[in-house]
């Protein structure tokens, strides 16, 4: 119960905060091998640099989201990039803030040496937690530090300063915008459940770099921004926009009105360093993740080395496309639907689809609303007892599973790279039976590395 009390006082005393409460966190850091961590870290600059060369293909990507047609939200996204592109783009500048997640994949029986590490996705906008990430790692080296508890070497704590690393690529694609008078332009909601996580980055780059942020969103922008039509420069409220970063933008919700779409073509067609811009955001959707997978196609884009390393941590991921003939990975997931989930384009926890919920899907859907879906074989990560606190601040104990992301930024034109690295990881945990779902979902527990 001390370092119950103690997890909680520090949280509210350092921000370490969801929605105005206490963020969920594990009480301790939960045990990862070292071996595979470093194969996370080590290939999240690849991963980086292909969603980078893949954004400069727009071909590539408009005729493998064609059979996302079906799916709105996408199709006005495509529309966008079809825009963009035809009127020429004015920004040659990508920013990248990516996020790789894994999960460790060891069924019943296979040994622990045997254990694999599959990516679970690519997130190519508003990846969240690098500041609440940085604080869990702090207060739980706080804790054996202070305790001095014998279980844990603070050795193999692993370092973790997301915060700092997104806040230095931000400052460091704002130094590439020619107008020094200009600003960090955060797209936010307008009811944001983690802006904690979001304010604590405006005041590292401010701390760090003395570079301002505003923060506005998709409706501020619709109704106040302006476009110069020679310069293409973006402004809002008076202020030149530098770099335009989502922390919004990624689901249906986030364009309630067509205003909201407006501001979203207004940003794209404007000169301001987008983060990301319209085709990295397309590059991170489902179906592009099943499709880069693929035999021979990240070698279009990559090196064999670099593909030998990316391809370790592929899991089987299958189309649905009606032009694909799904029909046989149909029939296997209908007759074994444990082994497997489906999983649409969007972001966000609470979207994936599984058990009933997805045999019910296969069964009533359209050939086309099953297009704008993919087939996963399920990960099955080794389960562990946890002692977690959650929001409401009570301790819980949870027989929980845990997915690990990195954090990669990228800034890059199609003649040049400015930053690739890897700059820190993100690690949620939650129950064995919660099959989807994140922190601000309300299903996980923020969660940090210890190396073993």
């Amino acid at each position: 119960m001390v370092l119950k009390e103690e997890s909680v006082s520090w949280a509210l005393s350092h921000g370490l905060m969801v929605s105005g409460g206490v963020a969920p966190i594990t009480l301790l850091p939960s045990s990862f091998s070292r071996p595979l961590i470093e194969r996370a870290l080590d290939i999240s600059p690849i991963f980086n640099e292909l969603v980078h060369q893949v954004s400069l293909n727009t071909d590539f990507i408009q005729k493998t989201l064609h059979s996302v047609d079906h799916d709105q939200f996408t199709k006005n996204l495509l529309e966008i990039l079809s825009q963009v592109t035809s009127e020429g783009v004015t920004q040659p500048i990508g920013l990248g803030i990516h996020r790789s997640d894994y999960m460790l994949h060891r069924p019943a029986g296979v040994a622990l040496e045997d254990t694999q590490l599959y990516q679970v996705e690519i997130n190519t906008i508003s990846s969240a937690f690098p500041s609440l990430s940085t604080l869990t790692s702090t207060l739980h080296r706080y804790l054996i530090e202070r305790h001095s508890l014998s279980a844990y070497d603070p050795k193999n704590l692993f370092p973790n300063n997301s915060r700092k690393g997104v806040a230095s690529a931000l400052a460091h694609a704002k130094s590439l915008y020619p107008a020094s008078d200009s600003v960090i332009m955060m797209v936010v909601n307008s009811s944001e459940l983690n802006s904690t996580d979001q304010r604590l980055l405006e005041y590292q780059i401010w701390e760090d770099h003395r570079v301002s942020l505003i923060r506005r969103s998709l409706t501020d922008i619709g109704q106040r921004a302006t476009l110069d039509p020679t310069t293409k420069t973006l402004s809002i409220d008076g202020m030149k926009v530098a770099v335009s970063y989502f922390r919004s933008g990624y689901k249906p919700e986030d364009y309630p009105t067509d205003l909201e779409w407006k501001a979203r073509l207004t940003i794209e067609r404007s000169n301001s360093i987008k983060c990301p811009n319209i085709n990295y955001h397309l590059v991170g959707t489902k179906k592009m993740q099943q499709v880069l997978a693929g035999p021979g196609v990240i070698e279009k884009f990559l090196s064999t080395e670099k593909c030998q390393k990316l391809r370790q941590c592929f899991t089987g991921l299958y189309s649905l496309d009606p032009t694909d003939s799904p029909q046989e990975i149909i029939a296997k997931v209908l007759s074994n639907p444990d082994a497997y989930v489906m999983k649409p384009q969007r972001e966000g926890g609470g979207n994936l689809l599984h058990g009933p919920a997805m045999v019910q899907a296969l069964q009533t859907m359209s050939p086309e609303e099953k297009g704008a879906y993919i087939i996963m074989d399920k990960i099955v990560p080794p389960a562990k007892d946890t002692w977690v606190i959650l929001k409401s601040g009570q301790l819980a104990l949870m027989d929980a599973i845990s997915e690990i992301g990195t954090y990669g930024v990228y800034i890059g034109d199609d003649k040049k790279t400015y930053l690739n690295e890897c700059v820190g990881t993100l690690v949620r945990t939650k129950s064995r039976n919660d099959a989807d779902g994140g922190v601000c979902a309300g299903v996980a527990v923020l969660d940090t590395i210890y190396l073993v």
